[in-house]
């Protein structure tokens, strides 16, 4: 578009320069000026046209104008000059040029069509009429001549000229186009292989996921099966020694079943919630489930809450995220009495969260491995749910631009970090 725009400025510019050479001439020669407007007013007219047209950005009809509007112009110009100027030459340049202006069938062929209508009808009567209507002296004509055919030479080099360099930043385009076209070949072809692999790793997980989620419930319901047809058998006996027990054990597989169904849940539901976001004031957010979980636990819980920001994040995974750092902290201590620090460092992105314990702390090669999904560090099912609250959390922090960590020794306790994004 660019091209075509400034090649029928070119042409428009040029007709003008063309109508003042011609009119110094014919003022010099004091030809009447009625002839002069009758010969200049058109390639004016469409001149100012074509600039008009582009300037609005109205390109088609500029481009209609060059092919309609001169050659009327050349043809006035053959009638007032006769056929010594050799105008009707433009006349063939327009014909032409309407088969490279325009992509359309139908309006190249119909300017095609009209300009070598103009053509035959000029030759018809130049057949018949060979005065013009314009008579200049001998001088006179002899640099009419010239300036026509200078005319058709610039016409035809400005052509020339601007298909070329068209052509040469179209190659460079092309070229430029190709190597982009290749980058984002290989930039998707990445990404398809990295989604591939995290689609394959996702099956692999669900299908460990349904193994061991059916395996664990299975236990829990065998317990409450086995120990309610026991109580079931006391009770028809009438024996009551073991009733409370059994019905301590249906409630411990009750409980253990909930858990299961809970992170099952939790894992479930993590992708959904993700994009839904709120502000969230944190230390009201772990005071609540620092009371919640001393209500729960028999043991003596001190929490050390320092002063905490307000995060932009979900409110449920925010809530799993320090309820789960928390309860472990709480679930793994084999002390009486637990002390749980939590704490936030502002860093200039992020904010880092510390969570710290006195509890039986994690042995240095598991530091990587109690990431992983479905793996527990102990044989206690009891305690360990499905052994993917760590994986969740990881996968909570990853997704709002953190990373977690964890520094322990055995005995010692141990201190949980993360980041989020501010």
């Amino acid at each position: 578009m660019k091209f075509q725009v400034r090649m029928l400025n070119g042409i428009a510019l040029i007709a003008i320069l063309i109508v003042i050479i011609y009119s110094i001439i014919h003022v010099l020669s004091k030809e009447e000026w009625q002839l002069i407007v009758a010969h200049h007013l058109f390639y004016i007219i469409t001149s100012f046209l074509i600039l008009l047209f582009n300037f609005t950005k109205k390109y088609k009809a500029s481009a209609f104008a060059v092919h309609i509007g001169f050659p009327v112009s050349f043809f006035i110009s053959c009638i007032l000059l006769g056929k010594d100027y050799h105008v009707e030459y433009l006349l063939s340049l327009t014909a032409i040029g309407s088969i490279f202006m325009f992509r359309k069938t139908r309006p190249k062929y119909f300017l095609l069509g009209f300009n070598l209508f103009l053509l035959t009808i000029i030759n018809l009567y130049y057949s018949y009429f060979l005065l013009p209507f314009i008579t200049p002296n001998f001088n006179m004509s002899l640099v009419f001549n010239y300036f026509t055919e200078l005319v058709v030479l610039l016409m035809i080099y400005n052509i020339v000229r601007m298909v070329f360099q068209y052509n040469r930043r179209l190659n460079r385009k092309l070229k430029d186009l190709s190597t982009n076209q290749e980058k984002i070949i290989q930039e998707r072809t990445a990404e398809i292989e990295e989604k591939s692999k995290a689609l394959e790793q996702s099956n692999h997980e669900l299908k460990q996921f349904a193994y061991i989620s059916a395996h664990d419930m299975r236990e829990p319901l065998r317990n409450i099966i086995g120990f309610s047809q026991l109580l079931g058998e006391n009770i028809s006996k009438s024996q009551y020694e073991n009733t409370e027990e059994y019905i301590k054990m249906i409630k411990k597989s009750v409980s253990r079943l909930d858990t299961i169904t809970k992170d099952i849940v939790n894992y479930t539901e993590l992708e959904e919630h993700l994009n839904q976001v709120e502000e969230i004031n944190v230390i009201e957010l772990v005071t609540n489930i620092s009371t919640d979980l001393k209500n729960k636990s028999k043991k003596t819980i001190i929490f050390d809450i320092n002063r905490l920001p307000v995060l932009n994040m979900n409110p449920k995974l925010c809530y799993y995220l320090f309820y789960n750092l928390i309860e472990n902290a709480i679930q793994y201590c084999d002390k009486e009495i637990v002390k749980i620090n939590v704490k936030v460092l502002v860093l200039e992105s992020h904010y880092q969260f510390s969570i710290e314990d006195n509890g039986i702390g994690i042995a240095s090669e598991y530091f990587d491995k109690i990431y992983r999904m479905f793996k527990r560090l102990h044989n206690d099912i009891s305690k360990s749910g499905l052994g993917i609250g760590l994986s969740i959390c990881k996968k909570i922090v990853t997704n709002y631009g953190g990373k977690i960590w964890v520094e322990s020794k055995v005995g010692e306790g141990s201190t949980f970090h993360f980041t989020v994004l501010k």
